[in-house]
């Protein structure tokens, strides 16, 4: 199949063979499963390659998250070091999917990486204020408030985060609380 001639269905069947041979990874012996997950990791970074709009970004991120699944894979088979590389590749990945749903608006697949990444990193501003962020953009004002106050709380000096913060408690009410922070948003 000739990426060029028909990009998107290039894209579908180098995903698709990604998840074949991670399904077989599982039932293999190490070696084989780590050549395997190898394979794998290529054929994802293979449809990334593919362009085409809004939908061309869903299935980037969800390439994406296939990668890091395999990144993740192949860790688990690895040690020392190269374990410790395989997993900080696997952790950018999964972050730059979840930027990706985010800016697109693909909320609930936003929503399901978010709620993970945030339990391995309760600390992380950035992340609590997206996952906030992308809350609010789905209507759900009171989940948002505990992850912005956090990201606010951590770095009050974000207004974008501060701003959010405001908005989503407008939305629920608490307009006294809203206050200092449209007062720092200004």
């Amino acid at each position: 199949l000739d990426a060029s001639a028909a990009p998107s269905r290039y894209a579908n069947a180098q995903v698709n063979l990604g998840l074949v041979l991670l399904d077989r990874a599982q039932l293999s012996s190490r070696t084989e499963a780590m050549l395997m997950v190898a394979e794998a990791a290529d054929a994802f970074k293979e449809a990334l390659k593919v362009n085409d709009a809004k939908e061309y970004w869903h299935k980037r991120a969800t390439i994406l998250e296939n990668l890091a699944h395999a990144l993740k894979l192949q860790a688990s088979l690895l040690g020392g070091s190269d374990r410790a590389r395989h997993l900080s590749e696997a952790r950018r990945v999964t972050e730059q999917a979840l930027r990706i749903y985010h800016d697109i608006g693909y909320t609930e697949s936003a929503e399901r990486l978010f709620e993970r990444l945030v339990k391995l990193e309760p600390r992380s501003a950035e992340l609590q204020f997206m996952y906030g962020d992308t809350l609010l953009q789905a209507q759900k004002p009171e989940n948002a408030i505990p992850h912005l106050e956090a990201a606010a709380k951590a770095n009050p000096g974000v207004l974008p985060g501060r701003a959010a913060l405001a908005r989503a408690y407008l939305q629920v009410g608490r307009q006294a609380d809203a206050i200092p922070h449209l007062k720092a948003a200004l």
